[in-house]
């Protein structure tokens, strides 16, 4: 059904097993899947959380949970997560990688070494090691050694990120003329990706359109003291707004 362009008959068959199969977590996993190729994030979460739940022994469900909670900014949910694989199975590799990403994603890049050394304890695969100390030898802005590390690792995981350290190390090196194709390729790679950002770009175009359009004068004249209840023994929140590459996340993980 996915196949064939019709994701919202697949999202009921897939919740109709959850029923028939109660225990299995299957069926919540390929929900989780479907829902995040569908751009709701929300029920990616709350799908592989119950995938988690009954299969608390699977090291991939708990990688791909880390990575949709950190995709929800649960920074230190995801690390438990991630932890969790490594507990269940020390030597997978995806494990070390999904920490390494979510640490350099998190402004934690200082945690990057302690990763790569935990991986090479564990003898984890030397293509996803080298994948890791691209991440690391980038922190410290050795690029050849970047270029190298990166030029070894596996193409087969994380390979937006592999191409653009590629191109990055290239460049820094003063041969962009070789460094172009990489972030060339780095695009290609991102667009054709499983959760097509054409469309969950047009998505949020809406979606500022439909705020905008809704947020009129008139709108804020309706509002009464009681839309919201008040209650005095709660800390007044606060709110962190920027544009992309403004700094939010810094700022949010200080």
């Amino acid at each position: 059904l996915t196949s064939a362009g019709r994701p919202e008959e697949a999202t009921e068959v897939l919740r109709q097993m959850t029923v028939d199969f109660p225990d299995d977590a299957k069926p919540w996993a390929e929900l989780s899947r479907l829902a995040d190729w569908m751009g709701d994030e929300d029920t990616a979460l709350e799908a592989m959380e119950e995938a988690a739940r009954r299969a608390p022994n699977d090291a991939q469900i708990h990688v791909e949970l880390g990575n949709f909670r950190g995709a929800s900014w649960d920074v230190a949910g995801a690390e438990r997560a991630h932890r969790t694989a490594i507990a269940i199975d020390p030597s997978y590799g995806d494990a070390y990688v999904a920490l390494a990403i979510l640490y350099e994603h998190g402004n934690q890049a200082d945690k990057l070494p302690e990763v790569l050394a935990e991986a090479n304890r564990a003898n984890v695969d030397p293509g996803l090691r080298s994948l890791i100390q691209a991440y690391v030898f980038r922190r410290d802005k050795d690029w050849q050694r970047a270029l190298d590390a990166a030029l070894a690792a596996r193409d087969d995981r994380d390979p937006v990120r592999r191409a653009q350290i590629i191109g990055e190390s290239l460049e820094r090196l003063g041969r962009p003329d070789e460094a172009f194709p990489w972030f060339e390729t780095m695009n290609r790679l991102i667009a054709e990706g499983p959760r097509n950002p054409t469309a969950q770009a047009a998505i949020y175009r809406n979606m500022v359109e439909t705020n905008r359009s809704t947020m009129t004068a008139d709108w804020l004249k309706g509002w009464t003291p009681d839309v919201l209840p008040r209650s005095d023994d709660r800390a007044s929140p606060v709110f962190l707004l920027g544009f992309p590459r403004s700094g939010t996340t810094l700022l949010d993980t200080m």
